[in-house]
């Protein structure tokens, strides 16, 4: 089994994020950089973000989950208006033109977390570094779609529409 560079792994997606046009300055770089190394190991946080996740980096952080995630928010805003446009320009590449939209604070790292274990041939799930992190509904078998904040909506939407 092939030992996995885990420090590279992180420093890829911030590469990334930077490349994209996150400003390295911005709390939500940092925030963004401690969900991708949390995701890796336990996928299930992309389902649990309020409780979950935004929890976890804002212990590590010694802030509030409330500014976790207003951090992440305006670091991909900042991306997203980016006068280079790279961000737009990226997106619908690298998710199988699944967004072409201002993606939200979870579709974001489910593309970060994605975009990695595609590029280092790591399992959709399973151990990585003998840590266990479950399935999650992200990666799709075709490796093209997630499901998305917007789609949990809109599912809990079309659920309470056909109970009445």
């Amino acid at each position: 089994m092939t030992k996995i560079n885990y420090p590279a792994l992180i420093m890829d997606g911030e590469r990334e994020m930077i490349e994209l046009g996150i400003p390295m300055k911005i709390h939500g770089f940092k925030y963004l950089s401690d969900a991708l190394d949390f995701c890796l190991h336990q996928e299930e946080l992309l389902t649990i973000l309020t409780k979950g996740l935004y929890e976890k980096i804002a212990d590590r952080n010694n802030v509030t989950s409330g500014s976790v995630e207003t951090g992440i928010r305006r670091a991909i805003e900042a991306a997203w208006n980016d006068p280079s446009g790279r961000m737009k320009k990226y997106l619908p590449e690298h998710s199988g033109g699944v967004y072409t939209e201002k993606p939200t604070n979870g579709e974001f790292i489910s593309l970060l977390v994605w975009n990695r274990k595609k590029k280092y041939h790591l399992p959709e799930y399973g151990f990585i570094n003998g840590i266990h992190s479950s399935p999650s509904s992200f990666v799709a078998q075709d490796e093209t779609c997630y499901t998305s904040d917007r789609e949990e909506e809109e599912n809990d939407h079309k659920s309470r529409d056909s109970e009445d």
